[in-house]
């Protein structure tokens, strides 16, 4: 993704970070010591992701570097947010405004899919689907 902004944190970490990724979403540090490093990466409109990052909000891992070693292609990946949208209408199709509404996520509990609740909002006065 182009214009990531990657940040390089750890026992080696040097001054000069972050750096924007390119146009093809590649980024370079340069001149690291040995050491043990964690990897991040933000951008507008996604969820921040690190190097050994499997899904959004989960663990990283640490990248252990030995003196003048050298290590290309690592993948960070970034999520882009999601947005849900509609209208709740009342028994005459009027929009209802202020009415809660709650997101439930699908998560897997002991090996047993289970629904937990997740963002939650209010309806506001714009009637969205009278467009």
């Amino acid at each position: 993704m182009a214009n990531a902004e990657v940040t390089l944190g750890g026992t080696g970490a040097i001054a000069n970070n972050p750096v924007l990724t390119d146009a093809d979403g590649h980024f370079v540090f340069l001149g690291l010591p040995k050491g043990r490093y964690i990897i991040t990466a933000t951008r507008a409109g996604c969820a921040e992701g690190a190097y050994g990052r499997r899904r959004a909000g989960g663990l990283l891992q640490t990248l252990t570097l030995d003196g003048g070693q050298r290590v290309g292609d690592l993948r960070i990946p970034l999520w882009k947010y999601g947005a849900i949208t509609g209208t709740i209408r009342d028994e005459a199709g009027e929009p209802m405004v202020d009415v809660p509404v709650r997101v439930l996520l699908r998560t897997i509990v002991t090996g047993q899919p289970k629904l937990t609740p997740g963002a939650a909002a209010r309806t506001d006065d714009r009637d969205t689907a009278a467009h």
